[in-house]
Order: structure tokens, then C-alpha cells, then sequence
């Protein structure tokens, strides 16, 4: 009976089962509080049917004068509903003065249980929905972090990793709405759907079945425009991705765009791409704006007939004015439950588009992680006390380059020795740091780690790209530790000649970095804020990556020489680092040269 009502419901939302696959595991920690939720939309449902089912009987009391006192219950909700409730315990008969005098207390009451039940359901969702959202954005983030940066240079991770922005914002928002909308407000709405129509069967089971197969057509206007949303709903959000990527590099070349003034090319293109969201917006938008008005002119056709077949069966004696009162005020109720629906169904096929976008996103990260903790977990035996690490027959391809970044590489590093790395751009010297810090896999050979270095945290590093995070002085100098000594903050500072700038700055090493009001720093402070970090923590092995090229020579030479002391003065720790000075070769103990990706000169 309820088929139709059930299916409107149903076509609003495509491929369930890929959306069960993302969210099944996310939602069943809550079955509990979820089950309350369920039950405060079927009391929902409840509530409300029962406020449209007096609004017949109150009308034609109150209207009609010329009703006895006292009057019997069939005469003004049919025999069907009348023996309902009668079963449920409500008299059959009943004094006009007895409804007058209830009539405050019934409306009061009942709007007062359905908009509680309507709250509690509201907030359960709303609540369950933001931990989901969290703990999903986590899970991405977690993820995306765990992922190898050996295969980031390969064009498929480029393509998701130019998506992970959006996603992580825009994607997982429509995600936690689609949630809310189809397993909170969906399931209220229709479970004041479904009992309305019971209502409305026990009212006039002819009137009802004219009305729901009148009704029918709006079964395909929902299917077919929701296919097109949901599609027109991915496209949209690919791009906005593309539009997002392309914002934040050129807000990071900002510098370099100003330099070869192509400010007019790189406005055009901003142009293009946001006509291309605009015109894939406004499709989405167009398709969704059909549903409502063609949904509501296909209710408005179903009443019409369904009122003149009821006037037709008042006129005739059939059924009672009170009776057709009751039904079209609850249909009148009805509609706006299915407008709802209606709508949740558009939101839906967004989030179906951002379910399917965030689930393929993850099942890539989920496979392409990195596991061992960076693969530092290679032992030997034998290694030499006095040796750190040990490399042997080292080879190291990018994926779809022919030629080895490193090849047959060999060498080995002793405790407490300083080593400057030299060559060409592209020579290889990168790619030796990043393959023993694991950040990359060896295609060939092994390298052999001392015991002090097997720990996360046991390698002090310093890339080309300066990594600053969102907060104090002293917050990224102690990273990734949470509390520091601000004794040995100082210190640190001291050895990197920062000492005189952050004593005037009036909040000291409260300072905050890259805040939304502007640099507070220079590049070439920022660099130095990272040495101090490497002097803060006593790492067994640093890696510096020109981790001086923002800094003048004459300072260069100062922040070498406290490094070099440190040092000597440990005899356990030892330093690798890459520059392209020639005056920073003198404080090197050992000069390693790579040429091609192969040992040139120790």
C-alpha cells in the first residue's frame, strides 16, 4: 500500500552500497544513541499525526452549530479511524464541551512532544555527525601523512594529492550533511509520511488511492533529475579541486609571478577557471531547482483530483465534511514532509558525489602506505662501533624515469664526523638524504642503521623547502616536542645569531609565525628558527638539505662554525650536509662529491 511513498523515498539516494562501505564502520560505535534517535522519529511521526487528525473534528465542532452535545466519533473520522482509536482506549462518543475544554491541552501537548522528539533527534545527529566528520579527517590526513613520497612523483598520486584539499574541506562537509540528511531527517520525515498515509487510508481508503496513484509520476521526476544532480554534483567538485590547487600555487609563487610580471596571464586563467565552476555550478544548481517546483505542480494535480472526488462524496452523503476536513489538512501536512524529502533527496546526490570521491580517495591511501616506520629497521651485526650507517650498492629510480637518481652507491658514515655533500642540480645528492632518512625505497643494495638511529625522532632534518607550523618561536623550535626548557630555547637561539631579533619582539618567543595578519619573520629567520631547532634537541645525525641558502655567508659561517663545535665536542653525533658554498666545504671533516648519481670523490 505504502509502495509509492516508500520508493520517492528510496530513488533520492543511488549506489547505497558504496556509501555503506564508507560510513558502516563510522557509524556502528553509535548504534546505541542512533537507535534513540530512531525512536524519537517514529514519536515524531507520531505527534504530528496526531495534531492532523484533530484539526477536522476541532474545525467542525467549533464551525458547526448545529451539532447535538454530545456526538459519536464515526461521523467525523470514518468507521475505520474511529475503531482505531477506539482500540486504543479512546471513547467513541464525546460531549462538545468535553473537546472545547481539551482542545488548549491536546494542541499545546502535542506540539510541545513532537518539537521535543524533533530536538532530541536533531542534536543526537548533529552531534554524531561532527565526531564522524572528525574522526574521518583524522583517518585522511593520517593517511595521506603515511603515504610513501617515493610514489608521489608518480602522475596518478599527483592527481589525488591536487584533490586531497577539497576533499579534506568541501568533500567530507557535504559527507557529514548527507549523513545527518539521510539516516536523521530523512527517516523523520518519512516516518511522518508513512503514518500520515495510514491516517489518510483509515480516513477514505478511495480518497487515499486517488490521491498516491495521482501522486505516482513524481517516483520518476525524482529518479531521473537526482541522476543528473549526483552527476552534475561530481563534476562541480573535480572543479573546484582544480580550482583550489591552482590558487595555492600561485599564492606560494606569488614572488616568482611578480618577477616576470605575469600577473595579466595568470588573472586570465584564474578567469577560465572560475567560469569553468561557475558554468558546472550553475548546471547543478539548474537541475536541482527543477526538482521542487516539478514535484510540488504534481501534488498540487494529485490534491486537485483527490478534492474533487471528496466534494463529490460530501455532496453525495459518502462522507462527512469533518471527515474531508481531516484529510486534506492531513495531506496539507504530508506535502510539506515530502518538500523536505524532496529537498534532502538533492542534498543527498551531492553527497553522494563527495562519499564517492572521499571512499576512492581513501582505498588509494589505504594501499599505498608506508609501513616499519620509514624502513629504518636494518641491523648489522657487525657493524663497526665507531660506524653510524652503512650504505651498500644503493640504487634508487624515480617511477617512469629512465635513468637512476642514485647508482651503486656506497659509502660509510662515521660517529662525531662532519660531511659536506656536493654536485649539480639533479646529481643525486637529494635523493642519498631522503633514501636514508627513508623518506624513498631503494630499488637495489641496503643501508645499515646503528641502534641510535632506529627510533622515530632519532634524525634531525632540515629540507630545501622551509616547513614552519602555524604557531610560537618556541613551539617550532621545540617540535615535534609539546613542552620545552626555555633556558635551552635561548640557548639554541643564541648559536643561530637570533638572540638580539627575538629579544625585540615585545612577545619574545610567544611571537607567533605566519599568522592571518602577516609574516612576522623574514625567510632567512624562519631558516634559522629551524638550525635552532636542530641545536635544541641532541639528534644523533643531522640533515641539512641547503639548510643555509637563506642566510648570508658572513652568518653562515657563525651558525657552521657552533655546528662544527657541538660537534667535536659530542664525538657521538654527526652531520650531513648539502650546499652549493664553496666556503662551507672548510668545516666538513669528509667531502663526498656525486656526479650522476654515482660516488665521484671522497
Amino acid at each position: 500500500m505504502f509502495y509509492s511513498i516508500l520508493s520517492l523515498c528510496k530513488v533520492g539516494v543511488l549506489n547505497i552500497k558504496q556509501e555503506n562501505k564508507v560510513l558502516k564502520n563510522y557509524l556502528s560505535p553509535y548504534w546505541k544513541i542512533i537507535c534513540v534517535a530512531t525512536v524519537c522519529s517514529i514519536l515524531f511521526g507520531i505527534a504530528s499525526t496526531a495534531v492532523a487528525t484533530m484539526i477536522g473534528p476541532v474545525l467542525n465542532v467549533l464551525l458547526n452549530t448545529k451539532i447535538n452535545n454530545s456526538f459519536h466519533m464515526k461521523d467525523i473520522l470514518g468507521p475505520y479511524l474511529s475503531f482505531t482509536l477506539s482500540y486504543l482506549g479512546f471513547p467513541l462518543q464525546i460531549t462538545k464541551e468535553a473537546l472545547i475544554s481539551s482542545l488548549p491541552l491536546l494542541f499545546i501537548s502535542s506540539a510541545l512532544i513532537k518539537n521535543l522528539f524533533f530536538i532530541i533527534q536533531n542534536v543526537i545527529w548533529e552531534r554524531v555527525g561532527a565526531k564522524i566528520e572528525r574522526k574521518l579527517r583524522l583517518n585522511l590526513v593520517s593517511d595521506f601523512l603515511s603515504t610513501s613520497p617515493t610514489l608521489r612523483g608518480s602522475k596518478d598520486f599527483i592527481n589525488k594529492e591536487s584533490q586531497f584539499s577539497s576533499i579534506v574541506t568541501t568533500d567530507i562537509k557535504l559527507m557529514r550533511e548527507y549523513m545527518i540528511h539521510f539516516y536523521g531527517s530523512m527517516p523523520r520525515e518519512i516516518f511522518q509520511v508513512v503514518l500520515l498515509a495510514m491516517t489518510l487510508c483509515l480516513l477514505s481508503a478511495k480518497l487515499f488511492i486517488i490521491y498516491f496513484f495521482a501522486l505516482a509520476p513524481a517516483i520518476l521526476i525524482v529518479k531521473y533529475l537526482g541522476r543528473k544532480v549526483e552527476k552534475k554534483a561530481n563534476s562541480a567538485l573535480n572543479e573546484y579541486s582544480q580550482l583550489s590547487e591552482w590558487t595555492q600555487q600561485r599564492l606560494l609563487g606569488i614572488e616568482t609571478i611578480k618577477q616576470y610580471k605575469t600577473e595579466k596571464f595568470e588573472t586570465k586563467k584564474l578567469e577560465q577557471l572560475t567560469a569553468d565552476l561557475f558554468k558546472k555550478t550553475f548546471q547543478l544548481e539548474k537541475s536541482k531547482a527543477w526538482t521542487g517546483p516539478l514535484l510540488e505542480f504534481t501534488a498540487i494535480t494529485a490534491l486537485v483530483l483527490a478534492l474533487f472526488f471528496a466534494l463529490n462524496d460530501v455532496y453525495q452523503g459518502l462522507i462527512s465534511g469533518s471527515l474531508a476536513l481531516s484529510f486534506f489538512a492531513t495531506i496539507a501536512i504530508l506535502i510539506q514532509s515530502a518538500a523536505k524529502i524532496g529537498r534532502y533527496i538533492n542534498k543527498n546526490r551531492e553527497g553522494v558525489a563527495a562519499i564517492k570521491r572521499v571512499e576512492n580517495i581513501l582505498t588509494y591511501l589505504s594501499n599505498k602506505k608506508m609501513h616499519d616506520n620509514h624502513k629504518r629497521n636494518i641491523i648489522k651485526n657487525d657493524l663497526n662501533p665507531q660506524t653510524l650507517l652503512e650504505i651498500e650498492d644503493a640504487s634508487i629510480r624515480y617511477p617512469g624515469q629512465k635513468k637512476f637518481a642514485l647508482k651503486n652507491f656506497s659509502y660509510t658514515f662515521e660517529k662525531g664526523q662532519i660531511y659536506c655533500i656536493f654536485g649539480s642540480s639533479g646529481s643525486g645528492k637529494s635523493s642519498l638524504l631522503k633514501a636514508i632518512l627513508g623518506l624513498i625505497e631503494l630499488g637495489q643494495g641496503k643501508i645499515f642503521y646503528d641502534k641510535s638511529l632506529l627510533n622515530l625522532g632519532s634524525i634531525g632534518y632540515i629540507s630545501q623547502q622551509i616547513f614552519i607550523i602555524p604557531g610560537s618561536i618556541k613551539e617550532n623550535i621545540i617540535y615535534p616536542k609539546s613542552e620545552g626548557s626555555d633556558i635551552e630555547v635561548k640557548s639554541a637561539l643564541e648559536k643561530v645569531g637570533l638572540t638580539s631579533f627575538i629579544e625585540s619582539l615585545d612577545l619574545g618567543m610567544a611571537t607567533q609565525i605566519d599568522t592571518h595578519e602577516g609574516r612576522t619573520i623574514s625567510g632567512g629567520q624562519e631558516q634559522r628558527i629551524l638550525l635552532a631547532r636542530l641545536f635544541y634537541h641532541s639528534y644523533p645525525l643531522l640533515i641539512m638539505d641547503e639548510a643555509t641558502s637563506a642566510v648570508d655567508p658572513k652568518l653562515e659561517e657563525k651558525i657552521l662554525t657552533n655546528i662544527h663545535e657541538v660537534i667535536k665536542a659530542n664525538k657521538k653525533t654527526s652531520v650531513l650536509f648539502v650546499t652549493h658554498r664553496n666556503t662551507a666545504k672548510k668545516f666538513a671533516d669528509k667531502i663526498i662529491e656525486i656526479k650522476e648519481g654515482e660516488l665521484a670523490l671522497t
